[in-house]
């Protein structure tokens, strides 16, 4: 009878010890998801701002410049969309990265002295 009761304790023991390792590693995996699902919406957050960035660089270089589709790093691109007249433009620019879509809408002012172009960010819209 001893027996059985010490073999009863060590099964209930050996399934509370299942149990806990089971919500352990259930809590890991979430911890897990959460920790890539922000780092995929940083990530396409900074992505969007470097296609401001580059949107920004080129209508320095040229400024009828229309927009379309920007490469970034990797095999991630945005797509730009610029509209206005030539001193007060809007720029939209858009990254869908996996499950994650970021957008920046912003308003520039565009002054040339000569050879040189300045803008001016006067509106700021992230989604």
């Amino acid at each position: 009878m001893k027996a059985f009761s010490t073999l009863i304790g060590v099964i209930f023991l050996l399934a509370f010890l299942s149990v806990i390792t089971a919500g352990m590693s259930f809590m890991s995996i979430s911890n897990l998801k959460s920790n890539y699902y922000l780092t995929q919406s940083h990530t396409t957050s900074q992505q969007s701002e470097a296609c401001i960035d580059e949107v920004l660089r080129r209508l320095r270089d040229d400024l009828n410049y229309g927009g379309g589709s920007v490469p970034l790093t990797g095999d991630t691109s945005c797509t730009a969309v610029i509209t206005g007249d030539d001193t007060d433009k809007t720029i939209t620019s858009t990254v869908s990265n996996a499950d994650f879509e970021h957008s920046i809408t912003a308003s520039i002012q565009i002054f040339t002295n000569g050879e040189a172009t300045n803008f001016r960010i006067t509106d700021w819209t992230e989604n």
